[in-house]
């Protein structure tokens, strides 16, 4: 028959945190067997990058990035590493008590870890054209692979992602291409969000009101020059009309200057006296 020696341990940390997110408070708890070590026996954290002490008897070396939380039940004690980071993971830690320890390394893949890619690890190079929005969202350095969507005036679009390249503990990049007809959508407004877990994430919302769009430009064109067109027959006819008005009143001006001077003429000679033969 086969034995097996299960491995039992006086102190043994453990986290606490699941999931673990990235840019968020972690909390690992120092387990500590009865009879381990004595309530007044020194309690210690040593471990995160460059493996020095972070924590001792309730006191931290950097209060802001770590906090120590000693249990009155029992002779357990916490460790919380605010604004957990790249550098807090896959490095040893190891909680003492009196004369026992526990150190291990910090693993990932042993629990559920989230990590939201950075607003520059976001880019959205999507735009519309000739009736069609063209999405092309990459995303950078998280994990792990996400659930999105598109969001597109009042119409949902899951995505599936295109292609991914991944890294060691990450993905480090993703990316989404899609091409969305609009039919007869003139203004649209869209983003893309992501799910992960229970976090959250979207791009920037973009409008487009007919600016690129193709048929759009046409129809604008036509109405330009419709209006052009309009106004140009308006200024000739305008113009027609001062013209005839500018040659009514100057035959008119005409017209009675002959007239005045037929009449000046009439008196002159009604003026000169008849000349009688004797």
């Amino acid at each position: 028959m086969f034995k097996f020696n299960i491995m039992h341990y006086a102190v043994i940390w453990k986290i606490q945190t699941d999931p673990i997110v990235f840019g968020e408070d972690v909390n690992i708890k120092c387990i500590v067997s009865a009879g381990a070590c004595h309530i007044n026996q020194t309690r210690q954290w040593t471990g995160g990058k460059g493996y020095k002490l972070l924590a001792l008897n309730g006191h931290t070396t950097d209060d802001s990035k770590y906090e120590m939380k000693i249990h009155t039940s029992d002779l357990s004690f916490d460790l919380t590493v605010k604004n957990f980071s790249a550098d807090d993971a896959f490095t040893e830690y190891t909680c003492l008590c009196g004369k026992e320890q526990f150190r291990d390394m910090l693993m990932l893949n042993k629990t559920e870890n989230i990590r939201m890619p950075s607003y520059d690890d976001i880019h959205d190079n999507s735009y519309v054209k000739d009736m069609k929005l063209y999405l092309n969202v990459t995303l950078m350095k998280m994990h792990s692979l996400p659930n999105c969507s598109l969001q597109y005036n009042d119409e949902t679009k899951i995505l599936k992602t295109s292609s991914f390249k991944k890294g060691l503990h990450t993905y480090d990049i993703i990316r989404y291409n899609e091409t969305i007809s609009l039919f007869n959508l003139c203004s649209i407004t869209w983003f893309v969000n992501c799910i992960v877990g229970e976090k959250s994430f979207q791009t920037n919302h973009k409008t487009d009101k007919c600016g690129t769009n193709s048929d759009t430009n046409i129809r604008n064109l036509s109405i330009g020059i419709s209006a052009a067109a309009f106004t140009c027959i308006l200024v000739f006819g305008l113009f027609v009309y001062l013209k005839r008005e500018y040659c009514f009143r100057r035959n008119a001006n005409i017209e009675g200057k002959e007239q005045q001077s037929s009449a000046t003429t009439s008196r002159q000679e009604e003026d000169v006296p008849m000349l009688t033969a004797s």
